[in-house]
């Protein structure tokens, strides 16, 4: 891989002029350009050096799968080649936003729940960062529509999660671009047509050099399936989207509370989050044991009741009551925010927001989320919930 300082200022593939230095992960390191053919700016992923031999493949997947869903809630992939000395790269849309982690720490609202006081307190943690129903549906409805956009073309995203989410500003109102689709599954390559690009050609070819093992275990722990994900058991991709729809219901349990779900069982308060082997063991007891799911009215008492109903069958342990596919779950939970809201409860504080302008400062690329979030490498990401 070319020196990092050196890349500053050359010419990628005879048309991207790279112009700075963004961020760097695990995986590789990303970076600012400018398309010369275009007059734009792009966001370059440039693979690293990787003991991993996973890495290029999911870097390629990434590419691949990209690319072909077309969607506005999903980041753009222009082009995937190699740099003169054979080192992959990515040519991606240049997003402004935040990632809805960071964005729900900078903007949530701080709420403290009579019930939940004394224990933050004791914790040293004064307060959590929660979103009211509103911006909480507004976010989840663009995010919906990626994951179905990805359901749509025939893939499962497998790591649905607020790292994975930019959250920006587009005349006025809050723009969602899901990102990060290197461990995606998705049907085998198919047989070449009349109307393939050089890039639907390139991606065919890598795609009959590898394909992702089967029961191999993707994701990052609170947001996985429990069933299938979670435990490593196959799923097909024609009807795996039950796995991004789980995710989809923690994330908005999420959103809602500032918790995750299953949080204050002990398995997860005990467990060591240095471990991943450790973690994941936790998580697969939480759900083995049945551990109960918070109602999030004792977090947050202002929330509809019907809530508890919605979560109960998006997150309890009766798989069979589990949300199959995005729509289903999206009306379900229409439905339950529709009900009527009972004023908040004498002891609770809610502040409002701060607006989003101010809080998106520049372009942040989609690497900087991190290139792949597999269980056995990854921890779960904690959001910093400290005053």
């Amino acid at each position: 891989m070319p020196n990092v300082d050196s890349m500053i200022g050359e010419l990628i593939g005879d048309r991207y002029r790279v112009t700075e230095k963004i961020g760097s992960g695990g995986g590789g390191t990303v970076y600012g350009a400018h398309d010369l053919n275009l007059s734009r700016p792009v966001a370059m992923k440039l693979l690293g050096i990787s003991g991993d031999p996973g890495l290029e493949s999911r870097f390629v997947d990434e590419a691949r799968i990209t690319a072909r869903i077309k969607h506005p809630n999903i980041v753009e992939v222009y082009e995937h080649g190699r740099t003169k000395d054979g080192t992959r790269f990515i040519i991606l849309e240049r997003v402004q936003g935040i990632s809805l982690n960071a964005f729900q720490t900078a903007a949530g609202e701080t709420f403290a729940s009579v019930s939940d006081l004394a224990r933050f307190k004791a914790s040293g943690v004064t307060d959590v960062r929660v979103f009211s129903i509103g911006t909480t549906m507004e976010l989840m409805r663009q995010v919906c529509a990626g994951v179905s956009a990805v359901h749509r073309g025939g893939f499962v995203h497998r790591d649905v999660k607020p790292d994975n989410v930019l959250v920006g500003e587009l005349d006025g109102r809050l723009t969602v671009k899901i990102i990060d689709l290197g461990v995606a599954k998705g049907p085998p390559p198919q047989q070449r047509t009349n109307d393939d690009t050089v890039l639907d050609i390139n991606f065919r070819e890598e795609d009959g050099r590898r394909r992702t093992q089967m029961g191999q275990v993707f994701g990052t722990l609170p947001y996985m399936e429990p069933t299938h994900q979670l435990s490593g058991k196959p799923f097909d991709h024609s009807n795996g989207g039950f796995v991004d729809v789980y995710a989809l219901g923690v994330l908005a349990y999420e959103l809602l509370t500032g918790r995750y779900p299953y949080e204050d069982s002990p398995l997860i308060q005990a467990c060591s989050q240095t471990d991943p082997h450790a973690e994941h063991a936790a998580w697969m007891g939480v759900h083995m044991k049945k551990y109960p799911l918070k109602p999030v009215t004792e977090i947050r008492p202002d929330l509809p009741r019907a809530l508890n109903a919605f979560f109960d069958r998006a997150l309890g342990h009766d798989e069979s009551k589990h949300f199959q596919t995005v729509g289903e779950f999206l009306e379900a939970l229409e439905s339950a925010v529709r009900k009527t809201i009972p004023p908040p409860p004498l002891g609770s504080t809610i502040v409002k927001p701060l607006p989003l302008t101010g809080i998106v400062v520049g372009f942040i690329t989609v690497l900087l989320v991190g290139f792949v979030g597999f269980v056995l490498t990854h921890g779960s990401s904690r959001r910093d919930r400290k005053s």
